[in-house]
C-alpha cells in the first residue's frame, strides 16, 4: 500500500486498525474472540515459566518465580525509553496514548508501537507499548521483563530514532535487557484489586466481596502468595495457615494453585462484571458495545490461556485445564457429564455462557447478561470444590505433604464462597484443610458432605460435581460417591430446630421462566451412611494433579511423579459437628403428568389452564435462601429477566426458619434434600413421593435453616 496511506491507518487506535484489517480472530479453545486477546491470552505463559522455576524446588529458582509473578515476563511488552531532548513546545508531536510510532531493532526490522500514556512538554521518560499480532504463536516479539529466557529479537535497538505519525523525529536510548518490561503481572490482577473491584463507580462485585468480607483484606489472593514465598503465616481474617509447617516443594504446590485460581480466575470475574458495567442498553450506534464484549473475550482469555490451543486440546495451566482434569477424576466428563474422556461438562457450559452472555452485550441486554455471569461463577466453584475433595480423601487414606498443600490451596480458593451460605460448614472444612493437619485429623466423610449441603445455596448442580472415580476398578471410590438424592415411602429426615441468623445484603432469586434451567434429575442411587465408625477405611487413590506441564518446546513433560498410597486403616476419627439445616422442600405447583413416562418437557401441557401459575398460587412462609439458579444442561436462551433489586422481592414471614409447605390444586412430591447433619450423623436421605414426579421447571428448593452470615463486615 502507498506509504501516505500506511500512515493514515496507523493513526487509529491498535484494536481499531486490527480489526478493520481481520474479520476473524483466532480461536481460544474453540471460542471465537471478536476483538484481539492474544497478549492477554499469553499471560498463562507467565504461569508456565513460575510453575518450571517452582518445579527446580531450589532457593534462585523460587526468586526467579517470586520475580515472574511480580513483575511479569510476557503479556504488555514496553519499551521503556529516555530521550536525548525533551519533548518541545510544539503541536506537532503526538504524545497522547495510544498515539503510534515506528522504530527498528537491531537487525534492521521495523518495529510499530505506542505511546503508553499521554506525555507532556518537557518529559524524557517515555513507555512505548509493542503493538501485538493477532496470531497467537507470534503475538509479539519482544519478550522480556522478568523471563528466565528473554527473547529480544524484535525489541527495539539500544539507540535510534522513533518516528510519530506526523514524521516528528525522536532520538532515544535505553537498555534492552533492562528497559523492556512486562506491564501486566499476576500479581497486579490482586494488588489492583482494590481499585478495580472494590473502588470503582459500581462496586464492590459481588462474588469479589463475598471474599472480601471472609479474608478482610482486598489483596487477599498476594497475602496468600506472598505468605507462602516468604514460608510464614498469612494475615488475613479468617482461614490462617502457617506455610512454615510445609516444606519448600509443597510451598510450591500451593502458589501455583493460587496464583491460576485465586488471582487469576478472581479478575476473569472481573472482567465480565466490568463488561456488564461498561454495556449500553439504548445505543443506537452499533459499535457502541465492542468494548464490554471485548471484556468478554479477555475474560475467556484469562480463563483458558494461550497453551490450550485452538481447540483446547494443549497442556494449560490456567481453569479450563484444571476443570478437564477434574473431570477424568470425578466422571463428569463429556455433554451428559458421566464419562472420564473429553471435554469436561463444566467448561462446555460455560463457554456456552460465555458465549450467550457476549451476545447479549452486543445486543444491549445488559441486565439479562448477568443470568450468564452468575452461572458461570457458580460453574466455576466446581472443579475447586473437587480438588479440596481428592485432596481430603487422599489425607484420610494416605496423608502426604504435597496433597496436603493441593488441598489447602484448593480450599482457601472457595471456602469464602461456603461461608457466605453456612458458617459452619465452612467451619468444618477449614478444620479438615487447615495446614498441619495428621492423616487421623482429617474427616473425609464430613468434609464432602459440609460441601453438599450448599450445593442448593451455590447453585451447583451436584450431577456436575459426581464422584471420585476409579478407573481401574471402574467404580467409585467407597465413601466418594457422588452426592444423589432417593425417591422411598417415607422421609427419614430429622427435624432440626431452627436458628436466627442475619440475612445477607444480596440475595439475588433467579428469574423464574425459560431463562433459569431446572436441577438435573439425578439418577436415584443409594448414597453409603457417613456416620464416623470406629475404624474407617478407604481404598487408596493415585495422586497425579498437574502431573504434566509443556515444556519450552510446547510438548508436555512430568512435573511431578504419580504417587499412589498404600492401603490405611485410620485410627477412630471424632465426629464432625452437626450443622443446624433443615430439609429443602418444593414450593411451586406441579401439573400432573403420566408418572409412567418418561420425565421431559415434552411430556407436559405447561399451558394448560387448569395449571395455577405462580401468581395464583397463595404465598406461604418461606425463608430468604436464594432458589438455585440456572442447572447448567442447555436450555434456549432467552432476554426475559425480571429487573426488580434483591430487596424488593416479595419476602415471606417465618423467615426465621419455620418449615413451611404450600396448598396447591393438585398433589405434588415433596421432595428432602439431605442436610449435613443427615449426612455426617443420621440415616440415609430420602425423598417421600406424595403423588405425580414434579416437572424439572417447578422445583424450587428452599432450605429452612441454613446459617446466614452478615454480610455487613468492614474490610480491615
Amino acid at each position: 500500500m502507498p506509504r501516505s496511506t500506511q500512515w493514515r491507518l496507523s493513526g487509529r487506535t491498535d484494536s481499531t486498525y486490527r480489526q478493520n484489517r481481520r474479520l476473524s480472530f483466532q480461536l481460544i479453545a474453540g471460542y471465537e474472540p471478536t476483538s484481539g486477546v492474544t497478549d492477554f491470552n499469553a499471560i498463562d505463559l507467565d504461569q508456565f515459566y513460575l510453575e518450571k522455576q517452582l518445579a527446580l524446588n531450589t532457593e534462585e529458582g523460587f526468586d526467579d518465580a517470586l520475580r515472574i509473578y511480580t513483575e511479569g515476563a510476557y503479556s504488555k511488552s514496553v519499551a521503556e525509553i529516555t530521550l536525548v531532548s525533551p519533548l518541545p513546545d510544539t503541536d506537532t508531536i503526538v504524545v497522547e496514548k495510544g498515539g503510534q510510532v515506528r522504530g527498528e531493532t537491531a537487525s534492521g526490522d521495523s518495529v510499530i508501537g505506542f505511546f503508553l500514556e499521554d506525555y507532556a512538554v518537557g518529559e524524557t521518560n517515555i513507555g512505548i507499548r509493542y503493538m501485538t499480532s493477532d496470531i497467537q504463536e507470534n503475538y509479539v516479539n519482544c519478550q522480556v521483563g522478568a523471563s528466565p529466557a528473554p527473547n529480544t529479537e524484535g525489541c527495539l535497538e539500544s539507540s535510534g530514532t522513533l518516528t510519530s505519525v506526523k514524521r516528528t523525529e525522536l532520538r532515544y536510548t535505553y537498555d534492552p535487557l533492562a528497559n523492556n518490561v512486562a506491564k501486566r503481572s499476576i500479581s497486579s490482577f490482586s494488588l489492583n484489586a482494590d481499585e478495580t473491584m472494590l473502588s470503582c463507580e459500581i462496586c464492590p462485585y459481588k462474588m469479589f466481596n463475598t471474599f472480601l468480607n471472609y479474608y478482610g483484606l482486598a489483596e487477599y489472593g498476594n497475602e496468600i502468595i506472598s505468605a507462602a514465598f516468604e514460608s510464614r503465616q498469612t494475615n488475613l481474617r479468617m482461614f490462617n495457615n502457617d506455610f512454615s509447617l510445609f516444606s519448600r516443594e509443597a510451598r510450591g504446590e500451593l502458589i501455583k494453585i493460587a496464583t491460576a485460581h485465586i488471582v487469576v480466575l478472581m479478575e476473569v470475574i472481573r472482567r465480565m462484571e466490568d463488561a456488564i458495567d461498561d454495556c449500553q442498553s439504548d445505543c443506537s450506534i452499533k459499535t457502541c458495545n465492542d468494548d464490554p464484549v471485548q471484556s468478554i473475550d479477555v475474560a475467556v482469555a484469562l480463563y483458558t490461556g494461550s497453551l490450550e490451543g485452538t481447540d483446547g486440546s494443549g497442556s494449560g495451566v490456567f481453569s479450563y485445564k484444571l476443570a478437564d482434569e477434574m473431570c477424568r477424576k470425578f466422571k463428569t466428563c463429556g455433554d451428559t457429564a458421566d464419562s472420564t474422556e473429553g471435554t469436561s461438562r463444566v467448561n462446555i457450559e460455560i463457554f456456552n455462557n460465555f458465549n450467550s452472555m457476549r451476545a447479549k452485550l452486543a445486543n444491549g441486554e445488559c441486565a439479562s447478561s448477568r443470568i450468564e455471569k452468575e452461572t458461570i461463577e457458580s460453574l466455576i466453584l466446581i472443579p475447586l470444590i473437587q480438588g479440596t475433595l481428592e485432596s481430603a480423601y487422599t489425607q484420610a487414606t494416605a496423608s502426604n505433604e504435597l496433597s496436603e498443600a493441593q488441598g489447602v490451596g484448593f480450599s482457601l480458593a472457595v471456602v469464602p464462597a461456603i461461608y457466605n451460605c453456612d458458617q459452619e460448614a465452612e467451619s468444618i472444612i477449614d478444620t479438615n484443610m487447615i495446614a498441619g493437619q495428621r492423616e487421623e485429623d482429617v474427616n473425609f466423610a464430613s468434609t464432602k458432605a459440609a460441601f453438599e449441603s450448599n450445593y442448593n445455596c451455590l447453585s451447583i448442580d451436584p450431577a456436575m460435581v459426581g464422584g471420585l472415580y476409579d478407573s481401574d476398578a471402574g467404580a467409585y471410590f467407597e465413601g466418594a460417591e457422588p452426592f444423589t438424592m432417593i425417591a422411598t415411602e417415607e422421609s427419614a429426615v430429622p427435624t432440626v430446630a431452627p436458628t436466627e441468623t442475619e440475612p445477607l445484603e444480596e440475595e439475588i432469586v433467579p428469574t423464574p421462566g425459560p431463562t433459569t434451567p431446572a436441577p438435573t434429575t439425578l439418577a436415584p442411587t443409594t448414597l453409603a451412611p457417613t456416620t464416623a465408625s470406629p475404624t474407617e477405611s478407604f481404598p487408596p487413590i493415585t495422586n497425579t494433579f498437574n502431573s504434566t506441564v509443556p515444556s519450552g518446546d510446547g510438548t508436555a513433560t512430568p512435573s511431578e511423579s504419580p504417587t499412589t498410597s498404600s492401603p490405611t486403616t485410620l485410627a477412630p476419627t471424632t465426629p464432625a459437628p452437626t450443622i443446624s439445616v433443615a430439609p429443602m422442600e418444593v414450593m411451586s405447583a406441579v401439573p400432573t403428568i403420566d408418572t409412567n413416562s418418561t420425565l421431559d418437557d415434552s411430556n407436559l401441557n405447561l399451558t394448560d389452564p387448569s395449571v395455577p401459575t405462580d401468581d395464583e398460587i397463595t404465598p406461604t412462609p418461606a425463608p430468604s435462601t436464594p432458589a438455585p439458579s440456572a442447572s447448567i444442561f442447555p436450555t434456549e436462551p432467552t432476554d426475559q429477566i425480571d429487573t426488580r433489586g434483591p430487596t424488593e422481592f416479595p419476602t415471606d414471614p417465618g423467615e426465621t426458619g419455620t418449615p413451611t409447605t404450600v396448598d396447591t390444586p393438585t398433589a405434588a412430591p415433596e421432595l428432602r434434600l439431605a442436610t449435613i447433619t443427615d449426612l455426617i450423623m443420621g440415616p440415609t436421605p430420602k425423598l417421600e413421593k406424595l403423588g405425580s414426579p414434579p416437572t424439572p421447571a417447578s422445583l424450587r428448593y428452599v432450605s429452612t435453616n441454613v446459617q446466614r452470615p452478615s454480610n455487613n463486615l468492614l474490610p480491615l
